[in-house]
């Protein structure tokens, strides 16, 4: 489950074409891509690299888990501003658990190892 309309259509979608679920950092690395994508589209020139990256710096972009993405200054995404995935064994499933700063994690609770002890 993700945190997002959006990113529950994406899940569905990529599970229906792989028959798998995504690994946790997927929808970071497909967001990324997309900003490529839409970056290249807008300046017409693959090889342009200047272009681009100016314009992935001077835009923001939509996010399939959160608000949409704006670059700072220092060419960075902020913490506060994006939510952050991790991937925890769950009863012999990967589950991917996301969290926001100052937010309970979402769809999952973090279970301590049955190994770890307390």
């Amino acid at each position: 489950v993700g945190p997002t309309p959006e990113a529950n259509a994406w899940l569905k979608e990529f599970k229906a074409k792989k028959k798998r679920v995504p690994s946790h950092s997927s929808s970071a690395s497909y967001t990324g891509i997309m900003i490529w994508a839409e970056a290249v589209k807008a300046v017409g020139d693959v090889t342009n690299y200047r272009a681009i990256n100016e314009y992935v710096g001077n835009n923001s972009f939509k996010s399939l888990i959160g608000p949409a993405i704006k670059f700072s200054e220092d060419h960075v995404i902020t913490i506060d501003a994006w939510p952050q995935s991790h991937a925890q064994v769950q009863n012999g499933v990967r589950t991917t658990i996301y969290t926001k700063p100052g937010v309970k994690y979402l769809d999952y609770e973090f279970q301590i190892p049955p190994w770890l002890k307390k």
